[in-house]
């Protein structure tokens, strides 16, 4: 089925990659948005952050 998106879709559309965009790391990747607070689990969430990086 064909389907025409509408401008505010479009809109929404636009801004959703503009940001994506925005966020990207140099290397092409993205970091995660979300952290574990530091503290006793500074050195899992390195770790981790490296691996949801790709």
């Amino acid at each position: 089925m064909n389907r025409i998106i509408s401008d505010g879709e479009k809109h929404e559309i636009e801004l959703n990659l503009d940001y994506l965009i925005q966020t990207q790391n140099e290397d092409g990747s993205w970091s995660p948005n979300w952290s574990w607070g530091g503290g006793d689990n500074e050195e899992a969430w390195q770790w981790t952050k490296v691996k949801w990086q790709g």
